[in-house]
C-alpha cells in the first residue's frame, strides 16, 4: 500500500510505498505548531507509535481496522493531557491488543471495545470515563480504570490477571462503582472479587447491582465475611437491586455448619469449599422485637432485627451496645436504638438506665422471659436461640392546671 501523511493544510510528506511488518518514521522539522494530522491509506496500519508527547485534542481512528496498539496516554511522571476530549475508535478492530489513554483527564463517557475481540490491555487511569464495553470471552489480561467508573460487566474474562480501579491519588477506590456483573471471570488469584464486593457494599447503596457468578478461585477467610451480604440482600431486592453469588468460594478461616447451610440456601448456585477452613461449632441467634398487644388489644408480632452466629458456649452479646475487649471501644451493631411508640397510657424505654446511661444487655431478654438479661449473669449459647427486646414500661402522667 502507499502511505500518505499530511500535516495540517499543507506540508505533505513524501508518499511512501509501505511494506507489511516494517516501521516507518516521519520527522517533523521546524517549530511544529500544527494540531491536525491526516494519514491516508492507513487501513492496514498496525500501530502509530506513542502519541502522548503530541498532547492530542482528539482522535478519529475509524479507518484503522487493523490497528494493534494505541498509546495516546502515558504514566510518565507529571504527564497530564486535559485537552484530549474525543476518541473515536474503529467500529470493528479485531486485532487491537492495547489501548492506553492514561492521564488524559478529559476523556469521558463509555469506551466501546465490544468488537475488539483481541484486546489484552486497557489502561484508562486518570480519565473520567464512567464505563467500558468489552467483548464476551475477551482475552483481556490487564484492565485499569478510573474511580469515575459506575458500572462494569465482565463476561468470560478468563485471562484477567491485573485489575484495578484507581482514584486521582493513586489509591484503590470503588466509591462510584454501583453496578458490577462478573460471570466466569475468576481464574486469577491476583484479582480478589470478594474483597471488591465487600468494598462496594460498604456504601450500602440501594442502587447496588452486584453479581459474581461462576466463581472459581475466590477466597475468603472467616465465613462471617458473607454475613453482611446475606443481611443486605433482602434490603437490596426490596429496592430492586441485585446481590447474587454463584460458583465456588473457598473458605480458609473459621466456619460452622449453620452458617454454611444458611449461605448456600440464600444463594443456591453457590458452593462453599471449607476443606481448608477450621470448623467451629456455632448456633444461630436471632434478635427480634418482642410480641406485644397494642391499645386495641391486637397482637403485634415483633420483627426480626439481626441474626448472629455465635460460637458454642460463648455469651449472648448486646447488638445495640457492647464493650469490645480487644479494641477497648464501645461497638454499635445497629444504626438506631430499638424503640416502641408511646401509647396514651404508657411510655416505653429500651432497657434500663444507671445515671441516665444505658446498661449493657438490659435491652434484651430470652424468648418468653419477663426480665432483661443481666451482664452479671451471662446467657450462654448452647443451641439456636431467640433474643427479644425488653422495654421498661413507664406510666404516662399529664399535668392538670386549675384556674380560679
Amino acid at each position: 500500500m502507499y502511505l500518505n501523511v499530511q500535516i495540517g493544510n499543507g506540508n505533505y510528506q513524501p508518499q511512501t510505498r509501505a511494506k507489511a511488518g516494517v516501521e516507518y518514521t516521519y520527522n517533523l522539522s521546524g517549530n511544529y505548531q500544527e494540531t491536525r494530522i491526516y494519514i491516508n491509506g492507513a487501513n492496514h496500519l498496525s500501530g502509530i507509535g506513542n502519541l502522548a508527547p503530541m498532547y492530542p485534542y482528539a482522535f478519529d481512528l475509524r479507518a484503522l481496522a487493523h490497528i494493534k496498539t494505541l498509546d495516546i496516554g502515558t504514566d510518565a511522571t507529571g504527564y497530564v493531557n486535559t485537552k484530549f476530549t474525543e476518541l473515536v475508535l474503529p467500529n470493528y478492530a479485531p486485532l487491537l491488543e492495547r489501548l492506553n489513554i492514561k492521564n488524559c483527564h478529559s476523556v469521558a463517557g463509555t469506551i466501546n471495545l465490544k468488537n475488539a475481540n483481541n484486546i489484552r490491555e486497557v489502561d484508562a487511569e486518570g480519565t473520567v470515563i464512567t464505563g467500558i464495553s468489552l467483548p464476551d470471552y475477551t482475552n483481556i489480561q490487564k484492565l485499569h480504570l478510573p474511580s469515575s467508573v459506575t458500572a462494569l460487566n465482565l463476561y468470560g474474562a478468563r485471562f484477567l490477571d491485573d485489575f484495578a480501579i484507581i482514584n486521582s491519588l493513586g489509591n484503590t477506590d470503588y466509591s462510584n462503582l454501583f453496578k458490577l456483573h462478573v460471570y466466569d471471570s475468576d481464574y486469577s488469584e491476583n484479582v480478589d472479587w470478594m474483597s471488591i464486593a465487600v468494598a462496594m457494599l460498604e456504601k450500602r447503596s440501594l442502587e447496588t447491582e452486584l453479581s459474581l457468578l461462576r466463581l472459581n478461585v475466590a477466597t475468603i477467610g472467616d465465613i462471617q465475611t458473607l454475613d453482611p451480604m446475606n443481611e443486605f440482600k433482602t434490603t437490596l431486592e426490596a429496592a430492586r437491586g441485585t446481590l447474587e453469588l454463584g460458583g465456588t468460594i473457598h473458605v480458609t478461616g473459621s466456619w460452622s455448619e449453620v452458617e454454611k447451610d444458611t449461605y448456600e440456601e440464600t444463594w443456591p448456585a453457590l458452593t462453599l469449599d471449607v476443606s481448608e477452613g477450621t470448623l467451629q461449632p456455632k448456633y444461630k441467634v436471632v434478635y427480634k422485637y418482642d410480641d406485644y398487644y397494642d391499645s386495641d388489644n391486637n397482637l403485634v408480632r415483633g420483627q426480626e432485627i439481626k441474626t448472629l452466629y455465635i460460637r458454642r458456649g460463648e455469651p449472648v452479646i448486646d447488638i445495640w451496645q457492647y464493650f469490645d475487649d480487644e479494641t477497648q471501644e464501645i461497638v454499635h451493631m445497629l444504626d438506631e436504638m430499638p424503640s416502641r411508640a408511646s401509647t396514651v397510657q404508657n411510655n416505653y424505654q429500651f432497657g434500663l438506665r444507671s445515671y441516665n446511661e444505658y446498661i449493657e444487655l438490659s435491652g434484651w431478654k430470652e424468648n418468653g422471659a419477663t426480665e432483661p438479661i443481666s451482664a452479671g449473669s451471662p446467657v450462654l449459647v448452647n443451641s439456636n436461640m431467640i433474643i427479644e427486646t425488653y422495654f421498661k414500661v413507664n406510666t404516662r402522667t399529664y399535668p392538670i392546671k386549675w384556674y380560679l
